[in-house]
């Protein structure tokens, strides 16, 4: 159950992150590129909104690197706090909410996942993505190591020897 909650979160953000991005390939980023500029930040910083719209909600949608892909969505929150909304940060909307509410979700939900991982249900957890992840495919295959937690507890703490008996635990 935890892992279908992982992936409702990862489709949720993703999708709706990627709506975003799709809006910005289609209308352009020339407001966000004067916007970079007028803060002294170089032009090519802008294109980095495709990376935080387009490319990490896709990732996260997928389940691949996907905590990698929420952590710069989150950053792109960030600099869309930064850029566009500085001055609503403290500020209420007419019906009583926090003025970036939906800003705030985003991020709040991309550290989560960031934090959480991806669950079973993504790409790097299946054979289906070892072929885009060799590193992955490798643990995939090999058998997995004892825990130090199963080492230690199949390991006695004292031996035979040590142990008391019920003669010498007697008081005489």
């Amino acid at each position: 159950m935890i892992d279908t909650g992982k992936l409702i979160l990862r489709l949720a953000l993703g999708g709706l992150i990627l709506l975003h991005g799709i809006a910005k390939l289609s209308s352009g980023i020339d407001g966000i590129t004067r916007m970079v500029t007028s803060t002294g930040l170089p032009e090519w910083v802008a294109w980095g909104v495709y990376v935080g719209e387009i490319v990490a909600p896709l990732m996260v949608i997928a389940g691949w690197f996907s905590r990698i892909g929420a952590g710069i969505i989150a950053v792109n929150m960030v600099f869309a706090v930064a850029l566009a909304h500085r001055s609503d940060i403290f500020q209420l909307s007419n019906t009583g909410g926090w003025e970036l509410e939906l800003q705030g979700m985003f991020f709040f939900t991309a550290v989560a996942i960031a934090c959480l991982g991806p669950g079973r249900y993504s790409a790097n957890r299946t054979p289906a993505g070892l072929a885009a992840c060799p590193t992955v495919a490798r643990k995939w295959q090999q058998p997995q190591a004892r825990s130090s937690v199963d080492s230690v507890a199949a390991t006695p703490t004292t031996s035979a020897s040590e142990r008391p008996t019920a003669r010498s635990s007697r008081k005489t």
